[in-house]
């Protein structure tokens, strides 16, 4: 998936690109090269690229150029003003959110598994980009990248109870119970102020669609994971 709205551009890699999550104090050579070659191909350079060691929460770190080249410790989303700064988070059944604002030039990600969904951090990326670029939620674009769909992902009648609040996006049948997480995400965007039509959401499961990686359809034995990215161009 590669995507251009007028100067930014985002997307997200496939598994025939390889592996590509990144960890602190970890072995990441083959990840770093994947995503150098990645880049190239994109014609970006992987030194202006900023990572996430991510923790399924909702801290979000403001990042500038001085940041290039780092993995930022403990953190599920990134959010900049800076031309050319490639911001990455990983996905392997999460949803990727990529967050724009042209108007202001500010850009934002996020990786958002079900715990970042039920701790609001697609809303918690509009407040901070509100309150460190002075964004208008009218201004917003968001879009949801493939993740594991509704079709795909059930959960245990303890975790279906954290999610009250959200009923209408629960499905129970009589063998599992089943959510739609970007049904969620999709109306906490709403409740943040950003306008439906400014919001799309990919069609793909990335369990259905081998060309993804997929945590819980391939249980491998090491995380594998693709990278999610968005870049504001001059």
């Amino acid at each position: 998936m590669i995507k251009k709205i007028n100067k930014i551009n985002f997307g997200l890699s496939l598994k025939k690109n390889g592996q590509m999550r990144v960890v602190i104090n970890g072995d990441n050579g083959l990840s770093l090269n994947n995503r150098a070659k990645f880049f190239k191909r994109l014609k970006l350079d992987s030194s202006d690229m900023v990572a996430c060691d991510l923790v399924h929460g909702i801290k979000i770190k403001t990042v500038t150029k001085k940041d290039a080249g780092k993995i930022i410790i403990a953190t599920d989303g990134l959010v900049t003003k800076e031309k050319n700064l490639i911001l990455t988070v990983t996905a392997a059944d999460c949803l990727p959110l990529y967050f724009f604002d042209q108007k202001q030039q500010v850009i934002g990600i996020a990786h958002a598994g079900w715990r970042g969904v039920w701790q609001n951090l697609a809303g918690e990326m509009v407040l901070k980009m509100k309150k460190q670029f002075h964004c208008l939620p009218e201004n917003f674009n968001v879009y949801i990248g493939p993740h594991i769909k509704k079709c795909h992902f059930d959960i245990n009648p303890e975790l279906s109870a954290q999610f009250e609040k959200y009923k209408k996006f629960l499905f129970n049948n009589s063998k599992s119970i089943k959510i739609d997480l970007s049904g969620i995400v999709r109306q906490q965007l709403i409740e943040a102020g950003i306008k439906k039509a400014n919001i799309k959401v990919s069609p793909d499961c990335t369990y259905c669609h081998k060309k993804y990686f997929s945590n819980r359809r391939d249980k491998p034995k090491v995380v594998e994971a693709m990278m999610g990215y968005i870049i504001l161009g001059r």
